[in-house]
């Protein structure tokens, strides 16, 4: 049997008398008419369902990737640390966003407390040139006071702030021991990862994957360093934003 038009079903029901208009489908027509003719056996509507059944994608749906909930969080949190909200979609990691928040956290607490020590006339020291004593006039004292030293004794002077550096890829968590040298204390590399830091001649070795303390300016220059690291490259990546103007904004990826 030939398949009717809608056209033809819209007459067939009007002569049937029943109420449709060109705003219902084919189908709705269909089961009017059929309300009316029980025993109808309709052929259209079982050509419809076989129609909608073929239609029905046979395509695997890919699965998002869903983002651990827990980097949202912390990112909140880094954030009213004073973390750069940019720098902060950039930690991808829950372990290197935790080791950044102990630092700001550390950092922040040395901060208060050297803010509250100012009030009872005790400044920050805002160069390494001291004043001249008369009394130190022998070579060996001026020696001694080198800037390398002068460093030495500002930053033992600093806050300590409690620091985490993470360790990647294959490297191991660093070993750091600190022996007597010519009557100068020293530090030196046992076993795995480090991180050298060196201020006017002064050097510093960090050990990676340990919490350790370091003066306040040490701390500081490893926040950057890591901040530097993980900003690096953003420009290269396939999912960045896009910042041309007449690009309609979006990720770089979805213009692919």
């Amino acid at each position: 049997m030939a398949e009717k038009t809608k056209a033809q079903l819209l007459e067939e029901a009007k002569e049937l008398g029943l109420e449709v208009s060109e705003k219902d489908t084919k189908r709705d027509i269909l089961e009017k008419i059929d309300s009316l003719k029980p025993d109808a056996i309709s052929e259209e509507v079982n050509s419809d369902e076989q129609e909608a059944s073929e239609e029905v994608s046979t395509e695997p749906i890919e699965e998002e990737k869903k983002e651990d909930p827990a980097l949202g969080v912390l990112r909140e949190e880094a954030i009213k640390l004073g973390l750069d909200a940019e720098v902060a979609l950039t930690f991808n990691s829950v372990t290197a966003l935790e080791a950044m928040i102990v630092t700001l956290t550390e950092k922040k607490t040395a901060e208060d407390k050297l803010d509250g020590s100012s009030k009872g006339d005790k400044k920050r020291v805002k160069t390494l040139e001291e004043k001249p004593n008369p009394r130190e006039e022998s070579e060996v004292v001026r020696k001694y006071k080198s800037k390398k030293e002068i460093m030495r004794r500002k930053l033992e002077a600093q806050p300590k702030v409690r620091f985490f550096l993470p360790i990647t890829g294959a490297e191991r968590p660093g070993v750091v021991r600190e022996v007597k040298k010519n009557g100068k204390i020293e530090q030196i590399q046992i076993s795995g990862a480090v991180e050298v830091v060196q201020l006017n001649g002064y050097k510093r070795i960090i050990p990676k994957g340990v919490f350790v303390e370091v003066p306040e300016q040490i701390a500081e220059v490893l926040s950057d360093s890591m901040i530097k690291t993980q900003q690096a490259g953003r420009h290269l990546l396939i999912d960045r934003p896009d910042e041309n103007p007449q690009g309609g904004g979006g990720n770089v990826s979805d213009k692919l």
